[in-house]
């Protein structure tokens, strides 16, 4: 690839970029309001999410260091003030309402990320619930993605 073929890689890499940064956002928010549903969220969740930022195709356009600190930025704000960070948080979600495609990756990450401390509590269930009626998403279509976190943990 020559040097103008580097440029229109990079150039088309950073449109999408710009286009989905919303939805990217969207995925960090539903992330953190599933991992702080059960009252903490832990560093195996962060750990998750960083593996499937790094693996997903859909979201490894993106720094996985900025994508975990918005995760964090949200998680802090359901912390500071649980019903008005929840709100933002599940208003950041609903960027997703109209993009099936995203809507249903946004919902599996909220299953991944309910699985990665090895317990599903029923307060995580009733968060993707909720997330699935606010998408008008079935519950029942719901599956998680098997991470491989490693080398996650101690990045």
């Amino acid at each position: 690839m020559g040097f103008i073929g580097i440029v229109m890689d990079h150039h088309r890499r950073n449109s999408v970029r710009s286009k989905n940064y919303r939805y990217f956002k969207a995925c960090m928010a539903c992330a953190a309001l599933v991992a702080i549903a059960d009252g903490r969220a832990c560093r195996l969740e962060a750990a998750t999410l960083a593996a499937l930022i790094k693996t997903m195709q859909e979201l490894n356009l993106y720094d996985r260091s900025m994508g975990v600190g918005i995760y964090e930025d949200y998680v802090a704000m359901i912390e500071a003030d649980p019903e008005g960070g929840q709100a933002r948080v599940m208003a950041a979600i609903e960027a997703v309402r109209d993009e099936p495609e995203w809507a249903a990756l946004l919902v599996a990450i909220g299953a991944t990320i309910s699985q990665a401390d090895g317990v599903v509590y029923q307060s995580e269930v009733e968060a993707i619930e909720k997330i699935c009626r606010l998408l008008a998403i079935s519950v029942d279509t719901v599956t998680a993605f098997q991470v491989e976190i490693g080398n996650d943990l101690y990045d």
